[in-house]
């Protein structure tokens, strides 16, 4: 025993404490909105009333590389908006602008999307068209070069028929001729006339 001290004090009993309310253990779909967010807006980290708004408005702030850069930009959008209007917070209205803001981003990413299918399919379409222009142009120069050859030995094979067709035109009407030529000059006088 320790002399000096009553029996009462020397013997302690534990004394057993109660688990704050307002603490719950944290899950992956409870997200934890940053103590200077709640500074930003000078409210109390227990005050559920604007959870929702303050989740937004801590994920669109929380989009910066830290979180200093996120309230800068908080900041610079707040007094771009203005003062808040009657019956107005300030967190309301800043999460208002924020939901709209990602609201108008989904639909222009949906719409991004839509107009890059629609490039791709044009891409996709002017591409088939090329690919066929091209083989029909290959086939059509194929054709092209076929009937030039056919073409050519037609020509030449003319030009040879022509050539012994005429040779035979003028060894059948070329004798006639020089008959009826020698006849002439025997009724003129003996005289050629050309």
């Amino acid at each position: 025993m320790v002399e000096g001290i009553p029996k009462s004090a020397q013997s302690t009993t534990p004394i057993s404490v109660a688990p704050a309310k307002d603490t719950q253990p944290l899950g992956h779909d409870a997200p934890v909105i940053h103590d200077e967010i709640y500074r930003f807006f000078n409210i109390a980290s227990y005050d559920n009333f604007n959870t929702d708004h303050l989740n937004a408005i801590n994920s669109w702030t929380t989009e910066s590389d830290n979180i200093g850069k996120g309230l800068r930009k908080l900041r610079k959008l707040e007094n771009k908006l203005g003062a808040p209007s009657v019956g107005e917070t300030r967190i309301s209205k800043l999460y208002n602008w924020i939901r709209l803001s990602s609201h108008m981003n989904s639909v222009r990413s949906e719409m991004d999307k839509e107009l890059n299918n629609i490039g791709v399919k044009a891409k996709g379409t002017i591409s088939n068209v090329k690919q066929s222009y091209k083989e029909k142009v290959s086939n059509l120069d194929a054709e092209i070069a076929s009937l030039n050859q056919i073409y050519k030995n037609t020509e030449k094979q003319f030009k040879l028929n022509a050539t012994q067709s005429s040779k035979e035109i003028r060894n059948r009407y070329g004798r006639q001729l020089e008959e009826l030529k020698q006849m002439r000059n025997a009724f003129r006088g003996g005289k050629l006339w050309v």
